[in-house]
């Protein structure tokens, strides 16, 4: 994209160009900022209180994590049934296509 031959003839190129590495800067800053503040609160509470570190902490750890593996093992048996409907569903175009027909296509 940078070295495109016609890049001179661009409009505003530059600008558009640092205002895109400035909202990527941006996004990573907000991301590293939100896990911060995450592991902050997180260790925060673990260090407050002896008992909450034994029983509540523990527990909220270990439900969290359940939670997540629930959701990989969902998505990893939906997975097979999506490639599936993808190999052997007839895909109708979006565009220059009439949309009633489009919208009547019954599985």
């Amino acid at each position: 994209f940078q070295t495109r031959s016609d890049r001179l003839t661009l409009a505003n190129f530059d600008e558009r160009l640092r205002e895109l590495e400035d909202i990527r800067y941006e996004c990573e800053q907000s991301r590293t900022l939100s896990r911060d503040i995450y592991a902050t609160e997180t260790y925060k509470i673990a260090s407050e209180e002896h008992s909450i570190t034994i029983k509540l902490f523990y527990q909220y750890l270990y439900e969290e994590n359940q939670f997540y593996n629930n959701i990989s093992r969902y998505l990893s048996s939906k997975i097979p049934e999506i490639e599936q409907r993808l190999e052997n569903d007839d895909l109708i175009p979006l565009f220059d296509y009439d949309l009633i027909k489009h919208c009547s296509k019954k599985k």
